[in-house]
C-alpha cells in the first residue's frame, strides 16, 4: 500500500427483509449513489457500533447485529485506503424512511438483482458475500477504473 494514503474505516449494515429484499439508501450528495446504510467509523467507535448507528441515522431503523459478513478493502482515490466492514443485521424496531436532514434522498427495499444505479462500489460486493452465507470473508475492492458496471466511487476529497 502507498505510504502516502490515510486509512479510513467504514461500516455497513446488510439488512434483508422476509421477502429477501435488501435495504438501500440513496445519497443526497456527490454522485447520488445507492448503497447499504453505512458510513465512517467515528473515533473511539467500533465498526459494529458504527453499523448500528449508521443504520439508525440513515433509515430510522433500529437494527441488531447478527455477524460480520466480510471486510472489503481497497483504494478510494489516490489519498485514501478504505477498509469497510459489512455486518448482517436484523430489524428490531422502527420503520424504514428517509430521516430528517438532507444527507439521504431515498430509503427502500430492493430485490438484490435490481440494485439501482449508480451504485456504491463496496456495497454490492458485501451483499453478494452475505447472500453466499459468508462469515468473516475478506474481499479486495476493485481499483479505480475496474469497477463493476453501474458502480462508481465517490468524488475524491
Amino acid at each position: 500500500m502507498d505510504g502516502g494514503r490515510r486509512v479510513q474505516l467504514g461500516a455497513s449494515a446488510i439488512v434483508l427483509d422476509d421477502r429477501g429484499r435488501v435495504l438501500l439508501i440513496r445519497e443526497n450528495y456527490g454522485r447520488h449513489r445507492y448503497g447499504l446504510p453505512g458510513g465512517a467509523v467515528e473515533p473511539d467507535e467500533t465498526p459494529w457500533a458504527a453499523a448500528v448507528r449508521e443504520a439508525w441515522e440513515e433509515t430510522t431503523l433500529e437494527v441488531r447485529l447478527r455477524h460480520l459478513v466480510a471486510v472489503c478493502s481497497g483504494p478510494l482515490g489516490s489519498r485514501v485506503w478504505m477498509v469497510s466492514f459489512g455486518f448482517r443485521c436484523d430489524v428490531v424496531g422502527g420503520e424504514a424512511r428517509v430521516p430528517e436532514g438532507d444527507e439521504i434522498a431515498e430509503v427502500g427495499w430492493f430485490a438484490p438483482d435490481r440494485w439501482p444505479e449508480p451504485r456504491t462500489v463496496m456495497g454490492p460486493l458485501l451483499l453478494a458475500s452475505a447472500l453466499r452465507g459468508d462469515r468473516g470473508a475478506h474481499l479486495d475492492a476493485p481499483r479505480p477504473g475496474e469497477e463493476p458496471p453501474g458502480s462508481v466511487w465517490p468524488p475524491e476529497r
